[in-house]
């Protein structure tokens, strides 16, 4: 996060995806929402609305896997925002 928050959206794309890497071999499913959502708001801030949808979309998949009602509602609110 810390680097999107300066601005140097490959150097925090490239730590988001290896963050996808690690949570998908130890099937962390909150990680993976998270890290989709910060994908997304990479994405947004980037004005790549195409692939914000897309990681909203599997952040809101993971978090559904985990059960996580609160946190599945905000992030589809999130993706209805963006129609």
């Amino acid at each position: 996060m810390l680097y999107r928050e300066q601005l140097q959206y490959d150097l925090a794309e490239s730590q988001f995806k290896l963050s996808l890497m690690l949570n998908r071999r130890y099937d962390n499913l909150l990680n993976l929402s998270e890290t989709y959502y910060e994908l997304s708001r990479l994405a947004k801030n980037q004005l790549e609305p195409r692939l914000q949808r897309e990681y909203l979309q599997e952040a809101i998949k993971y978090s559904k896997g985990m059960d996580a009602d609160q946190r599945t509602k905000r992030l589809q609110n999130e993706l209805i925002m963006l129609a």
